[in-house]
């Protein structure tokens, strides 16, 4: 609400302000209109900048500046009903009710551990990422996401080889297994998916490079063909990177960014899902 807010008043002022009888269309009224816009924008991050500062809980901005990411937040959105959104929106921004927010006064620091394990604190990250109790529903999350990106790579490529989850063994022998090879004419796409907890879009690019680096030892298995590879990170709770928007048109010969939106979507239900599981 607070970056849909900041948009709409920039966008009204802007309109306001070029609207007058100030701003001609001359290159002098062009120019004090860019002025304007630009001034505009400073202020507007500077007041965004200042509301986060009020805050501890820097979850709560996270996501703000992923548009893309954000499309299932709007009412109009058919995916979720309101009740489950307003869910998601909680684990979002780490407001998910967990021990250690529920009891985070409490004296005692067993109060704040894990309910299931008892080995670290209760935390959305910690149910996420970490507890033993949640692992198979872990893997089944990657293994759900890693399968609508394979079914993105066979519609869109219909005279390719899809492969999934093949072992390779590196001529050091290293053994390593990807989640997505595809084969089409002289062209070959090795694709990992991660799905990792994400406080800033950095730590998904860090993660698609690890997994770029990861695979690259294979090259030599394909000889006289052009071999790419790609890692595709999406954050736990919905966040997307531009490496893993940018592997679209090597995955798919084209730009898909609904695609993309839909895996991350997914995502995001699936860890909505997790944490239910877990519940007591």
């Amino acid at each position: 609400m607070i970056l849909l807010s900041t948009s709409c008043s920039m966008k009204f002022w802007s309109r306001t302000i070029r609207g007058s009888p100030r701003f001609s269309k001359s290159s002098e009224g062009v120019s004090e209109s860019k002025e304007v816009d630009a001034a505009l924008k400073r202020g507007a991050a500077k007041w965004f900048q200042d509301m986060k500062n009020q805050y501890t809980n820097k979850d709560l901005f996270a996501h703000a500046q992923q548009p893309h990411a954000n499309s299932w937040l709007y009412p109009d959105s058919k995916f979720l009903s309101d009740g489950d959104r307003i869910k998601v929106l909680r684990l979002r921004t780490n407001l998910a009710p967990t021990r250690t927010l529920s009891n985070r006064h409490a004296s005692d620091p067993a109060a704040r551990a894990c309910c299931r394990c008892t080995e670290r604190p209760e935390t959305a990250f910690h149910i996420l990422q970490e507890c033993e109790s949640v692992s198979l529903v872990r893997q089944e999350r990657h293994n759900f996401v890693a399968r609508q990106v394979a079914r993105i790579c066979r519609e869109k490529n219909r005279g390719g080889l899809v492969v999934e989850e093949k072992v390779y063994t590196s001529p050091s022998g290293v053994r390593l297994k990807h989640d997505i090879v595809l084969e089409v004419d002289e062209r070959v796409v090795i694709v990992d998916v991660a799905i990792t907890w994400e406080s800033n879009e950095g730590i998904l690019k860090q993660k698609c490079r690890e997994k770029v680096e990861k695979h690259s030892l294979l090259k030599t298995l394909f000889p006289g063909r052009v071999v790419s590879f790609h890692g595709m990170a999406f954050g736990a709770r919905s966040m997307l990177c531009r490496e893993t928007m940018q592997a679209g048109p090597s995955i798919i010969g084209e730009v898909k960014i609904p695609n993309a939106l839909s895996c991350e979507f997914q995502c995001m239900v699936a860890s909505y899902w997790s944490q239910k599981e877990r519940q007591p």
